[in-house]
């Protein structure tokens, strides 16, 4: 152990005393007793100096009490001494031995202070064992903060808090908490290489103005500005050469390339050239003089330069973390399981759904058709469930959600998308609405146990949500289409719903409602182009999945490829969803008439039966108030009668089947849309799956 001070105990344990130096008694030690009891004592060998303070050759009682004092602080230093190897480590371990020094001298330092002080000698070690901690990482600061690796702390870190307090409020939008961490490690980590290369090669006397000049440079300047004079420089020399390139003027060229990329090299940048990476000016320099044809080494040179990032560092650590924290949660979203998006029946408030704990019946009857009558309860029913249990099925997701530091957002499409589903699933099945057609002799009726159609949607909404919950987050490299948002192919491309001008319906609804829509006398493909029109309307977001699908899978994106795929997939789907049949008949109302009054009186009969039971229907389809025709019937009287009528009738039914343009065209929205959707889906994944394998 390296001491200033000795120790006063010897070998056996004995403690040495004033009285065993001073052995004349005459209360001072002289010169020659200090070395002769040293010697007899075995004691370390300390020279006179270190004890004798006011150097005049003996020492004091006082000055011999200030000696113990000292040996026991130089005891309580040398933990301290051992942790300077720990502490000043690395690019800061040239100011270690300056450390030690400075802790040795605080011994005798601190004890001037404290007899200053007027402070009884005695209790020196006392307090000098409070103190060293502190003091000792006082002395290290001030030690340290001349080194190089202080000063860089200082200034990165200074900088970095003000960029991630700017982060924060940034136009647009902050970053959150989980954005902000993310981003203060990308930023800082860019920060601190940065600041090292540039403290290896600073030759300057001012390293703290100087270094933080330079990274306030860094922070704003994006690497295609900070290459921006060389890049300049090359693209000039290129200029001095005609279509025709001789020996000679390419390995100007390759002078001119390894010059501009070489200072990208010493910026820091990787330069990718032919597809391979060099970080070396030397391995640069062996690839550039390999090329043999002019056109393509500045075809090569060309889209390095293409690709130089023109973010500068702050944003591209910004977008990083962006990127990176969706990442994050996408992965913490994907670890739900299906189950857990079920809702809990029994958590429900039902009250607000008349009759529903008494298992009411509701029911509608009417003179109209049992389909009318079954429409019109369901559209009941639909709102019933949309009012009064939606919201709180939502909520029980979102609370799930939000357990879990998940953004409810995630599910807002999906949600709505297996809402509607189950709706019509559960609308579907037989029997959950009774239905019974009108007689000559009753009303028509259609009913339903309001308390078996919501608990038979909430176990079809369950089951559907679990399913399709499971399948969008079994893999990562799919195209997830069960959260797509199928309004949007009933809106026009500056967001204004798009109205069927036959049906006035309002097609962003028309998906959700499992609408078909009809129309008669308008040719048989008169719903292609707004079949057309709606799949367009789900451009926007089949381009976002197929470029997602291919940076999952790492495929490059291909436009021409994906237009191709999305035209194919539309034409399928118009051809599955547009039906219609056409032609012109040219049958007159007499030729009609002379048909039926063929078969006598009898068929007449019949006819105008047939004409009271199926009034709504003739008149629909001519336009003809075929009502008047009993009226008038019921004046004439006879056989005569009835046969005139069945000619009339017959003729008008005739007139219906048989003249005018009978053309009618269908489109099934449903069908549109979910075979355009999984018919792209399917192409589209074959296509990227082939790719990946070619890549591979």
């Amino acid at each position: 152990m390296d001491v200033r001070f000795g120790n006063l105990t010897t070998q056996s344990g004995q403690k040495v005393k004033f009285e065993d130096f001073d052995k004349d008694g005459d209360g001072k030690i002289t010169e020659q007793e200090y070395n002769a009891a040293l010697q007899e004592f075995g004691l370390d060998s300390v020279e006179l100096s270190n004890v004798d303070k006011n150097n005049d050759k003996t020492v004091t009682n006082d000055e011999f009490q200030l000696w113990e004092q000292k040996i026991k602080m130089e005891e309580l230093l040398q933990p301290y001494l051992k942790k300077v190897t720990t502490d000043f480590t690395g690019a800061n371990s040239s100011y270690a031995s300056q450390m030690t020094t400075a802790l040795r001298e605080l011994i005798d330092k601190y004890a001037e202070e404290h007899i200053s002080n007027g402070q009884d000698v005695s209790t020196l070690a006392e307090k000098f064992e409070s103190d060293i901690a502190k003091r000792y990482e006082t002395l290290k600061n001030e030690i340290l903060s001349k080194s190089p690796s202080t000063i860089k702390s200082k200034v990165v870190d200074s900088l970095l808090e003000e960029e991630v307090a700017k982060s924060r409020t940034t136009v647009g939008g902050g970053l959150d908490a989980d954005e902000v961490a993310i981003f203060t490690k990308n930023l800082g980590s860019a920060l601190e290489a940065e600041a090292n290369k540039f403290i290896k090669e600073y030759k300057g006397d001012n390293l703290e103005k100087d270094l933080k000049a330079h990274l306030e440079v860094f922070l704003v300047e994006s690497d295609a500005a900070a290459m921006n004079e060389a890049v300049t420089k090359y693209q000039s020399s290129l200029n001095g050469f005609g279509a025709y390139i001789d020996e000679t003027e390419l390995d100007q060229i390759k002078s001119s390339a390894i010059e501009m990329m070489s200072k990208a090299i010493s910026e820091g940048l990787t330069v990718t050239l032919g597809g391979f990476n060099y970080t070396s000016v030397s391995a640069l320099e062996t690839k550039v003089k390999s090329y043999k044809d002019a056109d393509t080494l500045k075809s090569d040179v060309q889209a390095f330069i293409d690709s130089l990032n023109k973010k500068n560092v702050v944003e591209i650590a910004r977008d990083a973390a962006i990127s990176k924290a969706e990442e994050n949660e996408y992965n913490e979203f994907i670890a739900i399981k299906g189950s857990e998006y079920q809702v809990d029946a029994s958590e429900i408030d039902y009250s607000k759904i008349d009759g529903y704990y008494e298992n009411k019946e509701y029911k509608i009857k009417g003179k109209k058709s049992q389909g009318t009558l079954r429409e019109k309860l369901e559209m009941q029913l639909r709102e019933t469930i949309e009012t009064t249990i939606k919201k709180q099925m939502r909520a029980q997701i979102n609370a799930m959600l939000m357990e879990k530091g998940i953004s409810t957002d995630k599910i807002d499409q999906i949600f709505e998308n297996v809402f509607n589903q189950s709706m019509t699933q559960t609308f579907e099945m037989e029997g959950i609405i009774k239905t019974q057609n009108k007689t000559f002799f009753r009303r028509g009726h259609a009913r339903c146990d309001i308390k078996t159609v919501v608990d038979t949607f909430i176990q079809t909404f369950n089951t559907n949500m679990s399913k399709t919950m499971d399948e969008m987050n079994a893999s990562k490299t799919d195209m997830d289409t069960q959260d797509l948002d199928y309004t949007q192919a009933g809106r026009r491309a500056n967001g204004s719903p798009i109205i069927d001008p036959d049906t006035g319906v309002n097609l962003t609804e028309a998906y959700a409602d499992d609408k078909v829509l009809t129309v008669k006398g308008k040719g048989s493909d008169y719903y292609k182009s707004l079949a057309e029109q709606m799949i367009e309307g789900m451009r926007a977001q089949m381009l976002r999945k197929a470029e997602t699908m291919c940076k999952a899978n790492g495929v490059e994106f291909d436009a021409a490829i994906f237009n191709t795929k999305f035209n194919n997939a539309k034409m399928t789907a118009v051809n599955a969803a547009v039906t219609g049949k056409g032609g012109k008949a040219s049958a007159t109302w007499a030729e009609g008439a002379g048909a039926a009054a063929g078969a006598g009186a009898g068929v007449g009969t019949a006819a105008v039966i047939g004409g009271l039971t199926t009034t709504t229907t003739v008149v629909t389809e001519t336009g003809i108030s075929i009502l008047t025709v009993p009226t008038k019937l019921a004046l004439m009287s006879g056989p005569i009668g009835w046969a005139v009528g069945g000619v009339l009738v017959a003729g008008a039914v005739a007139l219906m089947l048989l003249g005018g343009n009978k053309s009618s065209c269908s489109l099934d929205t449903g069908t549109l849309l979910d075979t355009f959707t999984d018919t792209f889906k399917e192409d589209y994944s074959a296509w990227v799956e082939k790719e990946k394998a070619e890549k591979k």
